[in-house]
């Protein structure tokens, strides 16, 4: 039984086999490298500036070769990232894991993995039959005993650089995308690892950046009505927010307590694109103000007090 936090060796030995004296006692011993981390709350955010590993993450490299490395030569935020050399990793299907810590995500209205990533390819991004490298997002709720995929990009998909790099690849600042992962259905499992699979191609390096696991909890006013105007009393700057998505929602209209129409937003069917809505009224006087959210087959109203 592991006692604390870290790494330990497990050793297993035996002595007598069947009861009598083991002739051959040399492989009557066995050990091996266990880490054990406690699950830690979201959100978890990872930049790689520190110590690597860091804290809880871990690499699975099971040929030994080529893998995930800390790097100075790159990053989008800071001095530091992550990258695996595909450029002159030879082995092609390799799969190299690296590893979040176990995450607690349960009793959240929404979870998100978002990360920064940088690649390139040696070959024509868009050229037919090309073995190229894919990276995936892998969760487990088994601690890595199995995974589901949830992101899985490779070649002109996965790329920041347009066209193909013949030397190894290094990105600029504004060669990084950002990408977001909505991992809401593994609510209900309570704890997540997250796993980013690099499966070389041999065609060119990968880097991975601000990693960030993070939860949403719906403020419960909003998740009781559906709709909220905050803050309230204002001074001016508000926030018209839904929960869920608001799909029907054809406009937004702010009135003030006259009836005037001061501020409007609409929305063409199918093009509701979130939930919040930030409005500026500070060039309004002081007063009572009603919102009114129109959807296709209802209405809500709320008020709200602009002081000054």
């Amino acid at each position: 039984m592991i006692a604390q936090e870290g790494t330990e060796e497990l050793i297993i030995t035996s002595s007598d086999p069947n009861g009598v004296k083991d002739e051959d006692i040399s492989n009557d011993a066995v050990s091996m490298n266990l880490m054990y981390y406690r699950p830690v709350a979201a959100p978890v955010h990872e930049s790689f500036e520190g110590s690597f590993l860091p804290k809880g993450w871990d690499i699975v490299n099971t040929d030994g070769g080529a893998t995930w490395q800390k790097t100075t030569g790159a990053a989008k935020t800071g001095n530091a990232s992550v990258s695996i050399s595909n450029f002159t990793y030879l082995q092609l299907g390799q799969k190299d894991y690296l590893r979040s810590p176990t995450v607690t995500i349960a009793n959240s209205d929404s979870a998100f993995v978002s990360f920064h990533v940088a690649a390139a390819t040696s070959t024509n991004p868009s050229s037919q039959n090309n073995v190229v490298d894919t990276l995936q997002v892998l969760i487990s709720t088994d601690c890595g005993k199995t995974y589901t995929s949830v992101y899985k990009k490779w070649g002109a998909d996965l790329v920041t650089r347009s066209g193909s790099v013949r030397n190894a690849f290094t990105p600029a600042n504004s060669e990084w995308r950002r990408e977001e992962i909505n991992i809401g259905e593994f609510i209900n499992q309570g704890e997540v690892l997250v796993a980013f699979q690099n499966t070389t191609g041999n065609s060119n390096n990968v880097f991975l950046d601000d990693i960030t696991i993070r939860t949403v909890t719906v403020n419960p006013n909003l998740k009781e009505a559906g709709f909220l105007v905050s803050p309230n009393p204002t001074d001016g700057a508000i926030s018209v927010q839904f929960y869920p998505h608001p799909a029907d929602l054809t406009g937004i209209y702010i009135y003030n307590i006259a009836g005037k129409l001061v501020e409007e937003r609409t929305f063409s069917s199918g093009a509701v694109p979130g939930n919040i809505y930030d409005f500026d009224l500070k060039y309004c006087p002081a007063g009572m103000y009603v919102v009114k959210a129109v959807f296709k087959n209802k209405e809500l109203r709320k008020r709200f007090v602009k002081v000054k």
